[in-house]
């Protein structure tokens, strides 16, 4: 299975949401929260499911009549193509399939299910439409929270915090430094243990 962003994922959060003295538009915090939302998100992060609202497509020889898309939540289907062995594309109606929760399921006897390979297309994230209106809902907190930490990490330069190392060299004094690797470790274990919950299983 092969699976690409189309359309890379919204922004999850702005500058302006990052504590700090920068400008709320502040273009080396917007890098930032690319980088540290990369690290999690979509298709190449390892949470397993998508943040802000993108597009991707699985392509792959599926074998069955059900198949589970990647990168939950779902928001809907763009596309479902069959190729076959010449290279040839057969668009899928929607009458062909249905969405079952993250599942796309061949309706009885659709003969694109003989296709060699299949391309599907779909959007995925959280669009901020409540569930109970067919939306996926709002990107959840602790994914936020945990981003605002790692784009900290990565801009962190005060060496007021809890990274301030000292030892005592005989014959000089007392030298204090930053212990960036100390407050990094700490920094991704709570992101990991906030991000515990939404991470998707590997099946």
């Amino acid at each position: 299975m092969f699976i690409r962003v189309i359309v890379p994922p919204a922004a999850i959060l702005t500058p302006a949401d990052i504590p700090g003295s920068h400008a709320p538009d502040d273009a080396s915090v917007a890098r930032a929260i690319t980088a540290a939302t990369r690290m999690i998100d979509g298709p190449a992060g390892w949470l397993g499911r998508a943040l802000g609202v993108q597009t991707i497509e699985v392509a792959g020889n599926f074998s069955g009549c059900r198949f589970r898309l990647p990168c939950p939540p779902l928001i809907d289907i763009v596309s479902v193509i069959g190729e076959d062995h010449v290279g040839n594309d057969a668009i899928v109606g929607p009458s062909l399939y249905r969405v079952s929760g993250e599942d796309v399921v061949a309706r009885g006897g659709s003969a694109w299910l003989r296709c060699p390979l299949h391309r599907i297309r779909y959007r995925a994230g959280f669009n901020g439409t409540a569930v109970s209106d067919g939306g996926t809902g709002d990107v959840p907190e602790e994914a936020k929270f945990a981003v605002i930490l790692m784009v900290q990490d990565l801009l962190r330069h005060d060496p007021s915090s809890p990274g301030l190392r000292s030892e005592t060299v005989e014959g000089v004094g007392v030298r204090t430094y930053f212990d960036g690797a100390s407050v990094s470790a700490h920094v991704r274990a709570a992101a990991e243990s906030l991000l515990s919950g939404l991470k998707v299983p590997q099946v």
